[in-house]
């Protein structure tokens, strides 16, 4: 099993200790809001807002580089609303935000 690394943000900011903190804030709060809209969304079966935001998730995962959610967005991808995958993919996608919020609220 994958697990997100800050890496890339650890390189870009050159392990500077508060800039890395900023940016652990800032994908804290953009990945709790992007999780909030598009439980909504799936609440309401918008199927457009749904891949909207997990397009907006998209390449901050890629940039965590964490595989097995990129792959579950790539399930979601394919997804329509007859499939019977739905509940499997809503719990992982809220196992993968688990290990992103746990990472991103560490000292």
């Amino acid at each position: 099993m994958s697990q997100p690394s800050l890496d890339y943000y650890v390189s870009i900011f050159r392990n500077n200790p508060q800039l890395i903190l900023n940016i652990k804030a800032l994908l804290l709060a953009d990945f709790k809001s992007m999780e909030s809209r598009f439980f909504a969304a799936a609440e309401n079966n918008d199927l457009a807002t749904m891949k909207a935001e997990l397009h907006k998730m998209s390449p901050i995962v890629s940039n965590l580089k964490f595989a097995e959610m990129l792959d579950l967005l790539e399930k979601y991808r394919h997804y329509s609303n007859d499939s019977e995958e739905i509940s499997k993919l809503h719990d992982d996608l809220k196992m993968c935000l688990s290990q992103i919020y746990v990472m991103l609220e560490e000292r």
